[in-house]
């Protein structure tokens, strides 16, 4: 059987890592050999979270054995799956190695971390790094990214590029969904993580706003950054804990899912990920119009707001319209299933790897 080693950045306690490998290992093994390697454990990953300082001992432990484990790797006849890169903020010295031995390797992309080192603010880590994602992606056989702001950016330096959107197991949204008939209360909500929180931060006045036009308007945000909690002490803020078991149940009580973004480089490589979670729940969205959210909205009628003043309009224009925007909502799990579910995108992944075993070195 063909054997594939995943090197990803997290373990399934990582959401990157989660929906962008480990969940179609089910799948995946019914037709290849499985293993992965984490860079970092789940020690690292709840230190994080906990906004503990970091442990560099920690790193450099992870560092050194994914450099060997990496190294026993050389001229193998299995596909090398990355996630992002091997080692952040080091030269691409194993992906050179891996590439110069033969080796067929796919790099997967759903974030701009390109932007991390030439757009970062000290001069000698542009220096050293700028270029070394684009330098990366030309060792790979193949490039996926996430959205088109991704596969835009990276196709200057490589024409080998799928761009298969993060997905959910649509089968546990569509088992837990449960529409309302009627809403006695509204509940907008926002499932994110510590370093998304800040979208939130900004879009304070609207909240603000909202409640001096309707106080039983409630905002639940899910995974929010606990250090800043205390700029959104307001009535209508409710805060939630995430977890596995716990966030389905979450999207399920909400009415309408919201994804702020500030109009970033960065930002402009995000998947939309948020939004096809909500959408898979049957919610309607409202989200910031970069070229993600827009594609996958697929010519739905999902809101879009680009300032303060267009997020209160479109939030007063769901509350008037609630059951237009329930259907909204129904179609969104028929976008969702056909295209940015685990069932569907599975057969990309696999057609990569049947087409990339095929091919002699």
């Amino acid at each position: 059987m063909n054997s594939i080693v995943y090197f990803t950045k997290y373990t399934e306690k990582g959401p990157s890592s989660r929906y962008r490998s480990f969940q179609y290992k089910d799948i995946l093994e019914k037709e290849f050999h499985i293993q992965y390697y984490p860079l970092f454990d789940d020690d690292y990953i709840n230190n994080l979270y906990a906004n503990k300082k970091i442990n560099y001992y920690q790193i450099l432990t992870s560092y050194c054995s994914r450099i060997f484990k990496v190294l026993k790797y050389l001229r193998t006849d299995k596909i090398v799956f990355i996630e992002y890169e091997l080692l952040p903020y080091f030269p691409p010295i194993l992906e050179y190695l891996l590439y110069k031995t033969n080796v067929k390797i796919i790099l997967d992309y759903d974030d701009a971390i390109f932007h991390n080192y030439d757009l970062h603010s000290k001069k000698m880590v542009r220096y050293l790094y700028g270029n070394k994602i684009p330098s990366i992606v030309k060792y790979a056989n193949t490039v996926i990214t996430g959205s088109p702001y991704l596969s835009s950016y990276l196709n200057r330096f490589t024409t080998k590029i799928v761009e298969i959107p993060t997905s959910v197991n649509y089968a546990n949204y569509k088992s837990k969904c449960q529409f309302k008939t009627s809403n006695n209360s509204i509940s907008i909500g926002w499932i994110g993580s510590k370093s998304t929180s800040i979208n939130i931060i900004n879009i304070k006045e609207v909240i603000k706003k909202i409640y001096g036009i309707n106080p039983k308007i409630t905002f639940k945000f899910m995974g929010f950054d606990s250090n800043l909690k205390s700029q959104l002490d307001l009535p209508n803020v409710e805060f939630y804990n995430w977890s596995v078991k716990e966030e389905l149940i979450f999207l399920n009580d909400i009415d309408l899912g919201i994804m702020p973004l500030e109009d970033t480089p960065f930002n402009r490589g995000k998947c939309g990920f948020k939004l096809i979670q909500y959408m898979a729940m049957g919610k309607p969205t409202l989200s910031t119009p970069l070229e993600a959210n827009v594609k996958i909205n697929r010519n739905n009628s999902n809101l879009f707001a680009t300032n303060k003043d267009e997020w209160v309009e479109c939030i007063n224009k769901f509350i008037s319209n609630e059951s237009f925007y329930r259907e909204v909502g129904f179609r969104n799990q028929k976008i969702v299933e056909e295209y940015y579910s685990v069932e569907a995108n599975s057969i990309s992944y696999i057609n990569i790897f049947n087409q990339l075993f095929n091919v002699r070195n």
